[in-house]
């Protein structure tokens, strides 16, 4: 008679031996983010910023004791006017060069200002724009669910919200305050707006709410950075725009006038028809270089007037540049 063997025992592991990361069990790259008890960062006309933690999606792990980030996550209201805020903001963070957002270390020369300036980044890093899925499913349960409470005369039912889209930020620190700023400080925060302008960007509400200050330089150590040598970041684009996206939509605009003028016929033309083309064609190209030069009048006034904003709202000198 034979008798089974004991099974081999199970090794230990070694106390400083990584963790186990598990396999995961789809090829989607899903991320968590936790909004249930973010702390809110501040509160606009259109929306609200929460401190939120993301749980990056397997294999990507934070160095933290959670295992998770830290992000700002903007919200819109339930209005019409905030989604539009938000989702042309989150189209700005989308077309915005990758050395808006990228941690640098130097100096660099922006013109007009005659003196170098720190070359950080300009824009918070963008971690993506998201929108809700299957909310029309959402929509039928939160009906039911009120419909129900309605009928037994439950006060705690109220009607349905769209679900906002999430916009998702690197958290950059808290409005400044320029008064206090040193010359210094009022030179790259000055610069931040030229650069955008540079890169043929417009922030359209530039105030000192939407320019915020942290401890840096970010690309040393969290332990070695101190607000003596503070970084800076512009934030709030709902109502930015971007040249390129600009011009597309003035010739977009004048293609679609070209098309509800357009009366000819497949049949061959006779001569005065001709000429009445030639002569349509001729006023329509006319149309075009008005609309196009004075979309660049605008732009251009733009940038001007933002300039003179940042002087402003800075507390710049005109004799300081």
């Amino acid at each position: 008679m034979s008798t089974a063997s004991p099974p081999p025992p199970t090794p230990t592991p070694a106390v400083d031996s990584p963790p186990v990361v598990p396999k995961p069990t789809t090829n989607l790259r899903i991320a968590h983010l936790n909004m249930s008890s973010a702390p809110c960062l501040g509160v606009g006309n259109h929306s609200s910023v929460h401190r939120a933690a993301l749980r990056l999606p397997i294999p990507l792990s934070a160095r933290s004791p959670t295992g998770e980030v830290t992000v700002a996550a903007k919200t819109g209201f339930s209005n019409e006017e905030a989604r539009r805020l938000l989702h042309n903001e989150g189209k700005m963070y989308d077309a915005f060069p990758k050395h808006l957002q990228e941690d640098w270390c130097g100096l660099n020369l922006v013109a007009p200002i005659t003196h170098p300036v720190p070359v950080g980044a300009v824009v918070p890093k963008f971690y993506g724009y998201y929108v809700p899925v299957r909310e029309d499913v959402e929509r039928e349960k939160q009906e039911a669910v009120r419909a129900e409470k309605k009928a037994q005369n439950d006060p705690g039912h109220k009607a349905w919200e769209r679900l906002s889209p999430i916009l998702l930020l690197q958290e950059c620190g808290s409005p400044i305050t320029p008064g206090n700023f040193s010359a210094d400080e009022r030179s790259e925060c000055y610069s931040l707006a030229l650069r955008l302008h540079h890169a043929e960007f417009t922030q359209n509400s530039f105030y000192t709410r939407n320019i915020l200050k942290q401890a840096g330089p970010l690309t040393a150590a969290p332990s070695k950075r101190s607000m003596s040598t503070p970084s800076f970041r512009i934030i709030d684009f709902g109502r930015g725009e971007f040249w390129p996206h600009k011009l597309q939509a003035v010739k977009e605009k004048n293609a679609e006038r070209r098309r509800r003028r357009t009366k000819y016929t497949m049949a061959v033309p006779t001569e005065e028809e001709m000429k009445l083309r030639v002569s349509d064609e001729a006023d329509e190209d006319t149309e075009d270089k008005e609309a196009l030069e004075e979309c660049g009048k605008a732009w251009w006034e733009l940038r001007d007037y933002e300039v003179r904003k940042a002087h402003s709202e800075l507390q710049i000198r005109d004799f300081m540049y």
